[in-house]
């Protein structure tokens, strides 16, 4: 009953071996455990079925929908735009269209997810959402730390940095 076992070996072994990590390491580690967790926390990630781009019952919000750097929806002539360089991806909470395990309808948090591959910033309205809560910032790419700060207006404009992907969170109200 006193002896450890070979995996209270194992995990002594790999927790000497993460104190042993370098500080940009370690920011790195962090940053990626935040980004699995956002996955694991909110079923909109999840999802067992594929996306439809519609609204699901009484839903404020498309379960999917493109959006461009003005706060819309991407219009035809935005796809064939060649020299697009920004697009987000609006993923709406309320309208995941998937029961759990008890039957009940899945709601989640509205996620916007901006993809920037220009050299240059850019600004970009962020969309109205599902509802007046502000958008967080839970991811920015630019750095490997999850932003300490980061709250947004519905509507307002921000600025994304050259090559960077944003995740922000606009939570259920």
């Amino acid at each position: 009953a006193g002896g450890s076992t070979t995996d209270d070996v194992a995990l002594g072994a790999e927790s000497a071996e993460l104190r042993a990590l370098h500080d940009a390491e370690r920011e790195l580690l962090e940053f990626a455990s935040a980004v699995l967790r956002i996955r694991r926390d909110h079923p909109v990630f999840r999802r067992r079925t594929y996306f439809r781009g519609e609204r699901h019952g009484a839903a404020s919000l498309k379960d999917i929908s493109w959006v461009q750097e003005d706060g819309t929806e991407m219009t035809a002539a935005a796809w064939s735009d060649s020299d697009r360089r920004t697009v987000g991806l609006l993923l709406g909470g309320d309208g995941v269209g998937e029961r759990d395990t008890t039957g009940a309808w899945t709601v989640d948090d509205t996620f916007l997810l901006v993809l920037h591959s220009d050299d240059a910033p850019i600004s970009f309205k962020l969309p109205k959402g599902s509802n007046d809560s502000p958008w967080e910032v839970l991811v920015d790419t630019r750095t490997a730390k999850v932003p300490a700060d980061g709250q947004h207006a519905p509507q307002s404009i921000i600025t994304v940095e050259p090559r960077t992907m944003l995740v922000l969170k606009q939570p259920r109200s």
